[in-house]
């Protein structure tokens, strides 16, 4: 398997997806079949990837690492891949975003990061910013890597008292300067350092920019808790179907 973006993960993983033609939905499924034989990872083959591919893959190899690292499953082991994954990635997307088309080191390290977060989620999984993803993503014929995008930052400040410790130390693995700050209010960083990422690589912000429509997340929030309970389960935040619709309505 030789990759040639840097977001899946899918050269390290035994995840693969479905789309059913006739429902329109996305069916995640596992096999150890699927995993590679061999994977062989050159970033001077993700140069050429323009921004906008370069951006909505790499928010998802960023969503890998944050959520592996805030699960119910999160482990030891998984929690040191998930940090360096969500350190080396916030700190070069942006690089590899702008300056992608000559800039290697950028390229290695998403790449790099790719990694780190794809073998976290191997043994830790991931939550509600996939479970949530999905439904919109198919209504409004998003990228998997914006879907990504638009409810990553409503579902983190869902999930943030469930771990408020852990979500001040993603805003220290990003950089952000959280000295003298309370825990919470550390944590709380980390929410709009994620907001800041997204808009600083040019993908949506909010729902009602894809033409999004309150309406239909009755509807999303059914299918969340039905087609994408595993996600639900693992996530850090015990939360009900009602709190679906409220996280689609703040992505708004």
């Amino acid at each position: 398997f030789i990759p040639t973006t840097a977001g899946t993960g899918s050269e390290l993983s035994h995840t693969f997806v479905l789309y059913d033609d006739e429902s329109g939905e996305k069916i995640t499924s596992y096999s150890p079949h699927t995993f590679a034989d061999i994977a062989i990872i050159d970033p001077s083959l993700t140069l050429s990837l323009p921004p906008g591919v370069t951006a909505e893959s790499g928010i998802d190899a960023f969503s890998h690492a944050l959520e592996s690292f805030v699960t119910i499953r999160a482990n030891p082991l998984s929690e040191l891949f998930s940090l360096r994954g969500i350190e080396i990635i916030s700190r070069n997307l942006r690089k590899a975003f702008t300056q992608g088309f000559h800039n290697l080191e950028a390229r290695y390290a998403m790449c790099f990061g790719v990694c780190m977060g794809t073998m976290a989620i191997r043994s830790s999984g991931v939550g509600a910013v996939h479970a949530t993803c999905y439904p919109a993503a198919m209504k409004y014929n998003l990228s998997h890597g914006t879907a990504i995008a638009l409810m990553m930052p409503p579902v983190m400040a869902c999930n943030l008292i469930s771990n408020i410790e852990k979500y001040a130390a993603v805003a220290r693995a990003m950089g952000e300067r959280i000295e003298g700050l309370s825990t919470l209010e550390a944590a709380q960083v980390s929410v709009e350092a994620v907001r800041r990422l997204i808009a600083d690589v040019g993908l949506p912000t909010g729902l009602s920019q894809v033409g999004a429509s309150q309406k239909d997340f009755p509807d999303f929030a059914r299918t969340v808790m039905k087609r994408y309970a595993h996600h639900v389960a693992n996530n850090p935040r015990k939360i009900t179907e009602e709190d679906v619709v409220a996280i689609y309505e703040s992505a708004l």
